[in-house]
């Protein structure tokens, strides 16, 4: 069926439509404003916590060296070895 683009009830309906629209694209607008800063330069991130580095086994096979391994995979994951750079943590 044909639609009559000149009937009233069609006009309300786009008019709302556009002011919707509209109103996404300020408020778009506006968040992507806040996000720029102009000449602000960047500084060096400091490394806040930096600890010893974790040292593998030099035979890293875990059946034949089941001790070193589990050893090696136990300080990987605990927190004694874990450092911190501005938001990430590594080992």
């Amino acid at each position: 069926m044909k639609r009559f683009y000149t009937t009233l009830q069609y006009k309300k309906w786009q008019k709302r439509r556009n002011l919707k629209i509209e109103k996404k694209l300020r408020k778009k607008n506006r968040v992507a404003k806040k996000r720029t800063k102009k000449n602000v330069p960047k500084s060096p991130r400091r490394i806040y916590d930096i600890k010893s580095p974790v040292i593998a086994p030099q035979d890293l096979r875990l059946i034949e060296n089941l001790d070193g391994c589990l050893e090696f995979f136990r300080d990987l994951r605990s927190s004694d070895y874990l450092s911190q750079r501005g938001r990430l943590k590594f080992v």
